[in-house]
């Protein structure tokens, strides 16, 4: 712990998450669908966002920029897809607690 963030957090929010890794992430999703232009969109987004910050630390920050420019989730996926997304980006999330937490 540095303060009162763990240290797996720390480091995933100092380095961010590879490209390779977010991708890794999200490759069962993307492999199984046949997106639309702002479906794809929508993904990419997301993983630029995990690489640059390391992950999403709740879902309320799909309401803020970059986010607010593409739409909701829920908006341009089936909500079965929407959750299966949410369902990513916590895994994602969860890795960087469990790292060294």
């Amino acid at each position: 712990m540095f303060h009162d963030t763990a240290l797996g957090e720390l480091v995933r929010k100092i380095a961010g998450l590879t490209q390779e890794a977010a991708n890794v992430a999200f490759s069962e999703f993307l492999n199984n669908r046949n997106l639309t232009a702002p479906q794809l969109n929508c993904i990419k987004t997301i993983i630029d966002y995990v690489v640059k910050n390391g992950y999403i630390k709740d879902n309320s920050e799909l309401t803020e920029q970059p986010f607010t420019t593409i739409g909701r989730i829920t908006e341009i996926f089936s909500l079965p897809d929407a959750q299966k997304i949410l369902g990513i980006i916590k895994s994602i999330k969860d890795n960087a607690f469990d790292v060294a937490g």
